[in-house]
């Protein structure tokens, strides 16, 4: 492997290196990434639930079916404590990998990428392994906040349904066989030249088909895959070319919708080419029919030629009808069979989507134990709820919840405070503000507004299934928790910190933290309890003082001098939903300590994360 090198983040590096060296000795995986440029890109890596290898081509295919397209299994990786390293490596590489391994068919070459994770940084060392050779040799590897590789590559979401049936069966060992058989039919169909696909804004469509075998003209099998960047259609239905700004470019998602030709040449040379014999078996049975939704992300190349392209999205398609194989199987009951969804979850520790199938209308509870394997499977820490459903990723241009914006905070300038360390709210939160759902609560609806972003915040990252109160909804729950008198529902009155501390206790099962300072002035000394706040937690903070409220959702602290901007999030507006002017206007920006009212005290109610998953 001469002049190879080997990229890796240090998000990715940071992440495998701690979630190893924690785990119990024995722990083996996959490491999964990307060739480009004569580099291998190390982009993510799965922890393999049978360390024994005793089934080493299920687990190989298991971690592939997590993947996007064009990303694939390219190394493993193994703990190891012993102070002879490469010679212990080698010993497990000749158990591990046999001369005919599936992951050399797959690499397409004599060597496999290993990284033996040691004690620390220090004892853990990259490698390539020589099958033919049975040896190790040194790796050359690049460790960077960025690869630098998000420039030429592109990424695709791929779409469509195909419709699946079998003939159902009492045994499981049976029922499985066919739905494989069936699955590996529709796998076949969408190699076949049968499989169109098109890019949603253009006219062109993408062929499954040599080059010369394509109806469209211009050459354009061969173009590059940018180019599909660069098109759109009008309203009039007409192809028009895209002026792209030196800000659009750069790593682009491109929608794509998948079909099959069901008449022409193509379709009928894809049929069965003889005269049909019909066998009558008259038995009574159950058949089972349910339209499989595809939804598929893949990445490549951005200068692979368009007629290359059904290859990768055909590969991504046959993983994602395997990941439904296993959920078909799991959650079905009486011949009912719960309809599988692919959803994509981002890792943003170390920046990987894992893509899995859940059955629709089956209650998180249910899949609990789902959800618990792929934490271990990802070194996911137990207590965030990373895999529920409600975290999965969102395509919408432009998100909302409810209505109402996302994360207004992103997209803002630095503080400005000189050498500072950002600490700011994680997740996802929606801002709520004054006037909203029609309720004038202009004067004294403040505490409120906060307390439903607060919410959001939960809502959101998945921790409860519970809606997001109204005004009046609050004020029932303090009344029946006995904070407040029956008269106060549907009254006018504020709240402070202390309610909404209540209201998340009650309602939503989240424990509260109280944070107090005797006059604004003093808001700069808990500059760091709101940075270890941020950095624990994550979670937006409500702060009351005087007769106003806020929402903090972050801080920026220069431990050597103390100085620090606030985040705020202005519960005051009373606009449209217009992100321009919340943040032109400061309803959403940094404040300095002078923001504080110097004669109010004031009380912060600080959300803790539950211990979940």
């Amino acid at each position: 492997m001469d002049g190879a090198v080997v990229y890796i983040s240090e998000k990715v590096l940071k992440s495998l290196e701690t979630g190893v060296q924690k785990s119990a000795a024995g722990i083996n995986g996959f490491l999964t990434g990307f060739w480009l440029e004569k580099g291998l890109h190390i982009t993510g890596f799965r922890v393999s639930l049978d360390p024994s290898h005793l089934q080493f081509e299920q687990e190989f295919d298991k971690t592939s079916n997590f993947l996007a397209a064009g990303i694939r299994v390219i190394g493993m990786f193994f703990k190891v404590t012993q102070a002879d390293v490469p010679l212990v490596i080698c010993d497990v590489c000749k158990a591990v990998l046999p001369s005919n391994s599936i992951l050399r068919e797959c690499l397409d070459h004599d060597w496999i990428l290993v990284f033996a994770v040691g004690e620390s940084s220090e004892t853990s060392s990259f490698y390539w392994y020589s099958y033919e050779q049975q040896g190790l040799c040194q790796v050359q590897t690049k460790v960077a906040s960025t690869d630098g590789t998000v420039d030429s590559l592109m990424t695709y979401r791929v779409q469509g349904l195909l419709s699946f049936g079998f003939e159902d069966a009492d045994h499981p060992g049976e029922r499985l066989k066919r739905i494989q058989s069936e699955i590996q039919n529709l796998k076949d169909l969408l190699r076949s030249p049968a499989a169109v696909f098109r890019a949603t804004g253009s006219n062109n469509f993408i062929y499954n088909r040599q080059p010369s075998d394509w109806p469209n003209v211009n050459g354009c099998a061969n173009w590059p895959a940018k180019r599909l960047l660069e098109y759109s259609v009008d309203a009039e239905g007409k192809e028009q070319r895209q002026h792209q700004t030196k800000e659009s470019k750069g790593l682009s998602l491109v929608d794509i919708s998948m079909a099959i030709q069901l008449t022409g040449k193509v379709a009928a040379d894809n049929s069965i080419s003889c005269v049909p014999v019909i066998h009558h078996d008259h038995k009574s049975f159950h058949f089972v029919s349910v339209r499989l939704p595809i939804d598929v992300l893949a990445v490549s190349d951005s200068n692979l030629p368009l007629h290359q392209l059904p290859r990768v999205f055909a590969e991504g398609i046959g993983r994602n009808l395997d990941s439904m194989v296993e959920c078909l199987c799991t959650f079905s009951k009486d011949g009912k069979y719960a309809t599988p969804i692919p959803h994509h979850f981002h890792l943003r520790e170390f920046d990987q989507t894992v893509t899995a199938a859940y059955p629709v209308g089956i209650p998180e509870t249910y899949l609990k134990s789902v959800r618990e394997s792929l934490h271990r499977q990802f070194l996911v820490p137990l207590s965030r709820p990373i895999f529920r459903r409600s975290n999965a990723v969102t395509f919408a241009k432009d998100p909302t919840f409810h209505g109402r914006l996302l994360d207004v905070h992103l997209g803002l300038m630095p503080s400005g405070v000189n050498n500072g360390r950002c600490f700011v709210v994680g997740g996802h939160y929606a801002y709520y503000h004054y006037m909203q759902d029609g309720v004038d609560d202009n004067g004294w609806g403040c505490a409120y507004r906060s307390l439903q972003t607060l919410a959001s915040w939960f809502h959101i990252q998945g921790y409860t299934e519970k809606p997001i109160l109204t005004h009046n909804e609050i004020q029932q729950c303090l009344v029946s928790v006995g904070d407040k008198e029956a008269s106060f529902v549907g009254s006018r009155k504020w709240i402070g910190s202390v309610e909404v501390g209540y209201v998340l206790d009650e309602i939503y099962g989240v424990s509260c933290k109280t944070l107090h300072v005797t006059s604004g002035a003093e808001m700069g000394t808990k500059a760091r309890e709101l940075a270890n706040h941020f950095e624990t937690q994550e979670t937006p903070i409500m702060i009351g003082g005087g007769v106003l409220a806020h929402t903090i959702l972050g801080v920026d602290w220069n431990e050597s001098t103390g100085d620090c901007k606030f985040l705020i999030l202005d519960p005051h507006y009373t606009g449209s939903e217009n992100l321009k002017v919340i943040q032109d206007k400061g309803w959403c920006g940094w404040k300095n300590v002078d923001f504080w009212d110097k004669t109010a005290y004031y009380n912060m109610c600080m959300p803790q994360r539950p211990t979940e998953f």
